[in-house]
């Protein structure tokens, strides 16, 4: 019951962002034009990027992807971008797989999710007060991090036994500090979910638990950190107003065709995508 109440509350914060966003633009829209970046070219890529993202390719390395190769966003605004993009479709999606997804204790959803939330909070803040070779350091750090996170994910999933619903003790203390930490690091724009995923498998939770506990943090973290991200207005309009329409549109679309890929054909994919990312990074 509490889980179907949480994707309600999700959704209601994703809307409520979705109209502050446009509201903000609309306000704005006099130098939207001034913005670098062709909208109707990157309103074809936010619905492609969440349309992947409910397959579940990591949005996030996406988004840095496009925004560096098309050189359209600072290395200051790109914290802001991701989590901005990530806003509404990421709330979409987390309503949707959480009313179909896996039975999660709520002891152990509370004891993640609160401290996803103040980590991402006191992130965003730490994020916008980083100059942006700084901020292209710590992404460099964290995607490489989270590329080893995804590889460790892959060995455990391949002969993962764990069955456990919820966490109890000293194994749940350390797995909410652990996830203090990912929404700290999820709020300069690198992705957390292979990292997350990987900490719930050892846990020993339910390749299906953790697949709902990862989804529930994944649309919480942007949510709790966005606040801050509207407030500082350090993001890359275009890109944020294109995900907010079709980028959810894709995200609707994504659930409602409901494609399973492959999990071999997933992780190649998603090793790809974040070496790339990494190149990127390494060599702007």
């Amino acid at each position: 019951m509490f889980q179907q109440v949480l994707a309600y509350i999700i959704l209601l914060a994703g809307l409520i962002y979705a109209a502050v966003i446009i509201k903000i633009i609309y306000a704005g829209k006099d130098q939207l034009g001034k913005v670098p970046g062709d909208l109707r070219q990157l309103s074809i890529f936010e619905f492609i990027i969440f349309l992947l993202s409910s397959f579940g390719i990591t949005d996030y390395t996406m988004q840095t992807i496009l925004g560096k190769k098309l050189r359209i966003i600072t290395d200051e605004e790109l914290p802001g971008t991701v989590v901005g993009c990530s806003l509404v479709p990421g709330a979409i999606l987390g309503f949707f797989l959480l009313r179909t997804g896996d039975y999660v204790e709520i002891k152990t959803l509370l004891a993640c999710g609160i401290p996803v939330a103040i980590g991402s909070i006191l992130g965003s803040n730490l994020a916008g007060r980083l100059d942006g070779k700084t901020i292209k350091n710590i992404m460099r750090i964290a995607l490489i991090l989270s590329l080893v996170f995804l590889i460790i994910r892959m060995i455990i999933s391949r002969g993962v036994t764990g069955s456990a619903s919820g966490l109890t003790g000293t194994k749940l203390i350390v797995v909410a500090i652990l996830c203090f930490f990912t929404g700290l690091i999820n709020m300069f724009g690198i992705p957390m979910k292979p990292t997350r995923t990987a900490i719930f498998l050892i846990a020993g939770l339910s390749p299906l638990t953790t697949l709902t506990l990862v989804l529930v943090l994944g649309a919480l973290s942007p949510l709790a950190g966005g606040l801050e991200v509207l407030r500082r207005d350090n993001y890359q309009r275009k890109m944020v107003l294109a995900s907010v329409v079709f980028g959810s549109i894709g995200a609707v679309l994504g659930i409602a065709f409901a494609i399973s890929i492959p999990a071999a054909i997933l992780n190649i994919v998603l090793i790809a995508v974040m070496v790339f990312a990494i190149v990127i990074m390494f060599r702007d």
